[in-house]
């Protein structure tokens, strides 16, 4: 369908003080899809980085975790929180009736913002009321809240973006804010008896932290917390936040509740060196930031190398899998192979852009990959490998070779083929809650 200037009407009003033939010129090449009542056009966690705006009809905004829904009608931008933070979707969005939906590709829309800096500015505030709108909706602590305490809360809280290895607040700081993360991971740490720093949790999206010493007067930060991936926390400060409250006793008890539960997860952990030594373990080796994980149950393995040799078999005869890696528990071996990092750094510095993530947030490479070895230097797990292979027409490639989960069979052919189940890949976060309460 070609894209007519005058259907960019809603979309303008994004685009202030600019000629609307001239977007429709710059936008002439994105695609328009008409979705049925019922279809998504955006679905919670996928890395579908493209956003669009509503030509004609009604879409609904669902909030994982919450009853609230958010309608978007003729003219409304959707999608552009994930392209402007680079993270995957955070709601899913269901046309409500027969809708038109031009779709712009996230690099084609950074490239507007860029040229553009009023509309630039005028998403920026767009984006800011709609990430911290949708994430207070979303996290457990608030869910149930009205409309009107949102908005009146949104007024005194603040959106921080953090580097890994960026230090949010040092134990002995005086406490300021009460923090959530919208993004990203971090660790909670405390110096052992050696004065050594001694991981006590760490915390992933919809977790909270900061509380303690908001809540108790005159105590300062009781630890030290870090990010370990980009990560983005809503900040709320402490007037406000113990004003909240006050006006909201059964959320102060349920905060109250948390405080208690933490408390006592530390004093497990001082008691029981082998769980604080699998949580150490798992962040400083990046176990707890990977989207998707291989581990090894060595209490079943008989080394068989039945699952190095299938890799083999469905990867051009080169295996992806090498049984040496992180250990965890002394049974649980987290062997060389890609874990589909939810912040790959990998993909940061790709000349021709081979190395890509698909929906589901599966990283594999194209076949325009030139084996130039910078995704391979990048990873900080030693988990990609260059190569030299056969074409099938003759001659040779050098590209890159890594665990791609196998996307394109079935099953994973390391899990499949282990004749007792000792291969698995597991969620990072179930596996270890399973183990101890690590978080």
């Amino acid at each position: 369908m070609h894209l007519k200037y005058q259907n960019l009407t809603g979309l303008m009003q994004h685009f202030p003080g600019i000629d609307q033939r001239e977007i429709a010129e710059e936008l002439k090449e994105c695609q328009t899809i008409n979705y049925e009542p019922g279809d998504y056009l955006c679905r919670d966690g996928e890395y579908d980085h493209t956003c669009g705006v509503i030509l004609d009809g009604r879409a609904e905004v669902r909030l994982p975790n919450s009853i609230k829904t958010i309608d978007l009608a003729k003219g409304e931008l959707f999608g552009e929180i994930a392209v402007l933070s680079g993270n995957p979707r955070i709601a899913d969005i269901i046309a409500t009736e027969f809708t038109s939906a031009l779709i712009i590709p996230g690099n084609k829309f950074l490239e507007l913002l860029d040229r553009y800096p009023k509309a630039k500015t005028s998403v920026d505030e767009q984006y800011l009321k709609r990430a911290l709108e949708t994430h207070l909706h979303s996290v457990s602590i608030f869910s149930g809240l009205s409309d009107k305490v949102i908005h009146d809360l949104q007024k005194d809280i603040v959106l921080l973006s953090f580097k890994s290895g960026d230090v949010i607040f040092n134990k002995g700081d005086e406490a300021d804010y009460f923090y959530l993360i919208r993004y990203g991971y971090v660790k909670v740490s405390q110096p052992n008896e050696a004065g050594e720093e001694r991981i006590v949790s760490y915390l992933t999206v919809g977790h909270h932290f900061g509380e303690i010493a908001l809540m108790h007067e005159g105590v300062k930060r009781i630890a030290t917390v870090t990010a370990i991936s980009r990560t983005e926390v809503i900040g709320i400060a402490k007037k406000q936040f113990l004003k909240f409250l006050e006006t909201h006793p059964e959320i102060k008890s349920n905060m109250e509740k948390i405080i208690e539960m933490r408390v006592e997860k530390n004093v497990l952990l001082e008691r029981d060196p082998l769980l604080s030594a699998i949580l150490n373990t798992s962040v400083d080796y990046g176990v707890v930031q990977s989207k998707n994980v291989l581990i090894i149950d060595m209490t079943k393995c008989i080394n068989c190398n039945c699952c190095v040799n299938a890799c083999a078999s469905l990867h051009e005869g080169e295996t992806l899998l090498v049984k040496k890696g992180v250990w965890l528990d002394n049974y649980f071996l987290v062997p060389a192979s890609c874990r589909h990092c939810a912040d790959p750094v990998c993909m940061t510095d790709c000349p021709t852009s081979s190395i890509v993530r698909d929906v589901n947030g599966e990283i594999y490479h194209k076949k325009s990959c030139i084996g130039c070895g910078n995704c391979a230097r990048l990873c900080p797990y030693g988990n990609i490998s260059i190569i030299t292979s056969r074409k099938p027409s003759g001659g040779t490639r050098k590209h890159a070779l890594k665990c791609d989960m196998c996307r394109h069979y079935e099953s994973m052919g390391c899990v499949y083929n282990c004749p007792t189940g000792a291969a698995k890949r597991i969620n990072p976060t179930e596996f270890l809650n399973d183990m101890g309460p690590l978080i």
